[in-house]
């Protein structure tokens, strides 16, 4: 059809925007250049929202883009009876000529479409991708759970048209990609409850959640005449931490949820909706180790601690610990060299751990609960047990022998024998009887190499503060750091069994 009869019907305030491509009509067909233009980068952000990316690019040459006009189709059933609108976000376009005409739901063809076009104007296209821009289709309603599949039209009283150079057609079909979006229809369920003390759980879940009923108490109950008291999300969303009551050690519990909704809208529901967790006895643990690089004369420097430089928030919840404990403290307590991390296994193996948490490290090298003097606590059953200590720029370890974790206080000490770190050489002699962990593990991967100063040290060589390339913990980065410990250790490797 001629383009005067296709721009005519998009809408009369299109006026000037359809006379321009009505004589650029009359201009002969020129070369076809080779594109890719595509509909991706689906996302469902809530209930009532969908926003995806146009994408173009050439695969060949550049070519001159002067202006465009694209329409979609889209299974109309996802509407689910609601009002829907079409948008360009505002800003997002990567091209001079951005969508400026035409932008909504046209209802021509007996079918709803999306459209959108531009003016006049002149864009060199690359083999770089543009963002002719994103999109947001709105509903009234949530969406229906049936994904959304969009199209584009190339047919009937609308359809989309790309003009090159000399404002010649060169739209081609085979160079257009679809978009297809499958989102859940699974309502979320709980994964696990996950006591951290008497009164706090971690409930994690099977998917991310919607926070907007997060907060209400009326959503949580737990049996035994337990009472949530507060309720928030941690990040990045499938974790909900509940502060409660006291529970009773040694007591069964369970915790049924309701309202609370996935992204995708489901909600939860029976039998995902409800758990059952005990809260086992308070195990006691004393632990005793150094770390090489504020060791001095028997003793561990507290330069972080005294230049302010700790946070109070455990900083394990990044790669690769990826610990989302927490641990958090309104000042740090006297004699802190930093934070430390530990975990407890029934075997060798990673897939045998059943305990995680963070604590402190003080001076004299033992290791405390962060209220800087009690004894570590885990939650639940006495029993043997492996313990892993790792620390954010030092080689990690693993206890030799199993230990006896009880109610009451168990003592294992680092410091005193290479046999009391499982592997060989996994400790590094100080003298005088003394051992400690290896430093230089900037990046915390359980190697010393390379990686290590090109990703972490070079990055951060002058700078001060609470930095991993601070191998010495005295509050900055530098040559010393780089020298006197990673230049040293490199090679060394941790012998905590990884699988």
């Amino acid at each position: 059809m001629k383009m005067f009869g296709l721009l005519r019907i998009i809408r009369l305030r299109f006026y000037c925007f359809v006379l321009v491509l009505t004589f650029l009509d009359s201009i002969p067909s020129q070369s076809q250049p080779n594109y890719d233009i595509s509909v991706t980068n689906g996302v469902k952000t809530n209930e009532n929202n969908i926003e995806f990316e146009i994408y173009l690019k050439s695969t060949s040459t550049h070519f001159l883009l002067t202006a465009y006009q694209c329409v979609f189709t889209f299974n109309n059933e996802i509407i689910n009876g609601g009002n829907i609108s079409f948008s360009y976000v505002e800003g997002s376009a990567h091209l001079n000529n951005i969508p400026s005409c035409g932008i909504g739901v046209d209802s021509c063809d007996s079918q709803l479409k999306l459209t959108f076009a531009s003016t006049v104007g002149s864009d060199t296209v690359s083999s770089i991708s543009n963002l002719v821009g994103k999109f947001r289709l709105t509903n009234s309603v949530p969406f229906a759970g049936l994904g959304l599949s969009v199209f584009w039209n190339f047919s009937g009283r609308i359809y989309s048209i790309l003009m090159g150079a000399n404002f010649a057609n060169i739209t081609n079909p085979l160079y257009h990609s679809d978009l297809k979006m499958l989102w859940d229809i699974t309502p979320p369920s709980i994964q696990s409850v996950s006591v951290i003390d008497s009164s706090n759980l971690i409930v994690d879940f099977s998917e991310i959640l919607d926070t907007t009923n997060i907060k209400d108490l009326n959503n949580y109950s737990i049996t035994n005449g337990v009472n949530v008291l507060k309720a928030d999300a941690i990040s990045p969303g499938g974790r909900i931490l509940l502060s409660t009551s006291k529970h009773t050690a040694g007591s069964s519990y369970m915790l049924s949820v309701q309202n609370l909704n996935d992204l995708s809208g489901n909600r939860i529901a029976a039998p995902g909706n409800s758990a059952n967790y005990s809260f086992e006895e308070i195990l006691q643990l004393h632990v005793k180790l150094f770390l090489e690089g504020p060791f001095h004369y028997g003793l561990m420097d507290a330069a972080l601690n005294e230049l302010q430089f700790i946070p109070p928030k455990q900083p394990f919840n990044v790669s690769p610990w990826n610990y989302q404990g927490i641990e958090q403290v309104t000042a740090i307590p006297p004699d802190v060299v930093d934070w430390i991390f530990i975990e407890l296994r029934t075997g060798m193996s990673r897939s045998t751990t059943v305990a995680r948490r963070a604590a402190f490290l003080k001076r004299n090298g033992l290791i405390v609960d962060i209220d800087g003097t009690s004894n570590l606590k885990f939650y639940g059953f006495s029993g043997l047990y492996y313990v892993v200590i790792k620390h954010r720029n030092h080689l990690g370890v693993i206890s030799s022998d199993k230990i006896n974790i009880s109610s009451a206080t168990s003592f294992y000490d680092f410091t005193t024998s290479m046999s009391s770190a499982f592997g060989t050489n996994s400790l590094v002699y100080f003298g005088a009887g003394i051992y400690g962990l290896y430093a230089g593990d900037c990046n915390g991967d359980g190697i010393i190499d390379d990686a290590d100063m090109t990703s972490i040290w070079k990055k951060e060589n002058g700078t001060i503060g609470y930095e991993s390339g601070d191998i010495d913990l005295n509050g900055g980065v530098n040559i010393v750091d780089k020298n006197q410990y990673w230049q040293i250790n490199k090679g060394k490797a941790s012998n905590i069994p990884i699988e």
